[in-house]
């Protein structure tokens, strides 16, 4: 994913008032991580991380969504797509103030 497509989803997410809207699209992101390519999936899960710094608590809506996908990439076997998805835990973790 360039930099620029990232911006530019996160303005989106940002601008996104409705969380049904917010949700439904944030599923088609997860849904990419489907792919077998490292690259992609490091890129999705690297926007994911940006997306949860962006709009913060208002992520947690979405916990359930996210994690599955996380699941599925946990024992993945490529580093860049692990630190991500460790960041990602560690800042829900953190917002929550419990484990996941």
């Amino acid at each position: 994913m360039t930099s620029s497509l990232s911006v530019c989803l996160l303005k989106l997410c940002n601008y996104l008032t409705d969380d049904y809207q917010l949700k439904s699209l944030n599923l088609k992101i997860l849904l990419l991580l489907r792919h077998k390519v490292p690259h992609v999936q490091e890129a999705i899960l690297t926007f994911m991380d940006k997306l949860i710094d962006e709009i913060q608590d208002r992520y947690l809506l979405f916990i359930n969504d996210l994690v599955p996908f996380l699941i599925d990439n946990i024992h993945n076997r490529n580093e860049k797509v692990k630190a991500p998805i460790k960041s990602i835990i560690n800042k829900f973790e953190e917002m929550s103030g419990g484990k996941i």
